[in-house]
């Protein structure tokens, strides 16, 4: 059997150093870090701060994610074909989408919150066009990259403890995208009510943020002569199997039952996450009553709670070395960790001397909520590893990009959840936009969506996920050797 490029067995096992596994996490920090600013400010812009129809903002929701629909499945197919150029035979196949994708990424945040000032009782379709065209332009060039650096983990990173090594070190490199998401757009959000200029502000300083991660990302995207060899070998079997397509890929997605079980826990679970941070604001402001610039203590504290956790949770990873098992339990917990908020209706604060923390009830349970969360950020890269090594051994073929737009084509459904469970609660509950008090319908609807329906989702994908998924310990082993066999 041919062994690849220049004698070079793909399938040996090589481990990487820390510092290729933190480099990695800054995409990881990328990517947390935009989607929390976006998916916790963007809806209250529009409808809040602006003052555009709560309908309108949904629609431009909606059409964005029917265009992620298309765009990250389609685009994990198109780029799993190698790029020509002295960047990818030098760097990898994947490199040249890294950066043509990551660049424009970061400037097109800003363009989202800096429509023009218009009245948006009148001109309410350029701000639905400017929300809608804007976002899907920004998850466009998001795809591009993000696919490509979400392939790279289960082919970079072979062994079971080296991938959650790196996902435990990726996530907490992550945890700082996710703490600089929530607190650092509320540092220029401080108004009440907020001003479109503070909205401004924070996206050009977002931007720059989000430019210099990339930079630091951009290392760890090389591909080594083992990564390309299997590459080599995978289009071999390829040839010898036949053309495939597109529809073919997808049909063969939805028909694999461990596929699926982890794409369904993961639309689910991300639904759970977009609900509870997208309703932050609005909890804060109609909830408890309090000034908007509570938000960042109170994201502060899931940040503290995840943080803290993750030695915790890969610690309990590795000495279970039951993956699958692992982030099940991550579901059932995280459903719990959302209960309290069903409950809690004001803000209590803790006074120590002169010292006054505000919303300090509300912090303890973000707390917990967050040491919940960091289960499954420690987990789902190793738990995705594993699938698509059974995937790679069944088919031959290394087609990571295809598998990972789907990942993110369900990820980004969620969208599409919040989206419509924010639109549907705020007109039956009669919630006013742009309005500094809400009646006690639209406080109770609010409710509902920072806690019920987000526990509803996250039972029902885990409960899927136990029925479904039927890798485990013994055949992940298997799997492994048939792929050090196959040189892939």
């Amino acid at each position: 059997m041919a062994e690849g490029i220049d004698g070079i067995n793909g399938g040996e096992y090589h481990p990487h150093k820390n510092m290729t596994m933190v480099s990695y996490g800054f995409g990881k920090f990328s990517a947390e870090f935009f989607t929390l600013a976006f998916t916790t400010w963007c809806f209250y812009f529009y409808e809040s701060v602006i003052g555009l129809d709560g309908w309108w903002v949904a629609f431009g929701y909606i059409i964005y994610a029917v265009w992620n629909a298309i765009n990250d499945p389609l685009i994990g197919y198109l780029t799993n074909k190698p790029p020509r150029g002295k960047i990818a035979k030098k760097y990898g196949r994947r490199f040249p989408y890294i950066l043509l994708g990551a660049l424009p990424w970061v400037f097109f945040y800003l363009i989202i919150f800096a429509p023009p000032n218009l009245d948006p009782q009148e001109y309410y379709w350029v701000y639905f066009l400017w929300l809608t065209l804007g976002s899907c332009l920004f998850d466009t060039f998001y795809s591009m990259w993000d696919v490509q650096y979400q392939a790279i983990f289960p082919d970079k990173f072979r062994g079971a403890k080296e991938r959650r090594r790196a996902a435990g070190i990726a996530t907490v490199v992550g945890i700082f995208g996710i703490a600089l998401g929530s607190l650092l757009p509320g540092m220029f959000i401080n108004s009440d009510p907020p001003t479109r200029g503070e909205f401004l502000t924070q996206g050009i300083v977002v931007s720059a943020v989000g430019f210099v991660a990339i930079m630091a990302l951009l290392p760890s995207m090389k591909e080594d002569p083992y990564m390309k060899a299997r590459y080599n070998q995978s289009v071999k079997y390829e040839e010898e199997q036949g053309s495939s397509n597109f529809f073919k890929d997808l049909w063969f997605t939805l028909k694999h039952r461990n596929l699926m079980a982890f794409f369904l826990l993961y639309f689910l679970y991300q639904s759970l996450a977009q609900l509870m941070t997208g309703s932050i604001p609005y909890f804060v402001d109609f909830v408890l009553q309090r000034p908007s610039g509570e938000v960042t203590l109170i994201m502060a504290g899931f940040l503290v709670g995840a943080l803290a956790s993750i030695p915790f949770w890969i610690k309990l990873a590795n000495k279970m070395k039951n993956n699958q098992l692992l982030i099940l339990i991550g579901g059932f917990l995280l459903a719990a960790a959302t209960v309290p908020f069903i409950f809690v209706t004001e803000s209590k604060p803790l006074v120590i001397g002169g010292f006054t923390l505000n919303s300090f009830n509300v912090i303890l349970w973000m707390v917990l909520w967050g040491s919940c969360l960091g289960l499954f950020w420690s987990l789902t890269g190793p738990v995705m590893a594993d699938v698509i090594d059974q995937v790679v051994v069944e088919t031959r073929v290394r087609k990571e990009g295809t598998y990972m737009g789907l990942r993110a084509f369900f990820g980004r459904l969620a969208f599409v959840v919040q989206a419509l469970t924010f639109a549907i609660i705020h007109n039956l509950t009669g919630f006013w936009e742009g309005g500094a008090a809400q009646k006690p319908s639209a406080v109770l609807g609010i409710r509902w969506h920072i806690s019920v329906i987000p526990i509803a989702l996250m039972l029902l994908g885990t409960i899927l996920f136990w029925i479904l998924n039927n890798l485990n310990p013994k055949k992940n082993v298997e799997i492994k050797k048939k792929l050090e066999e196959l040189k892939l």
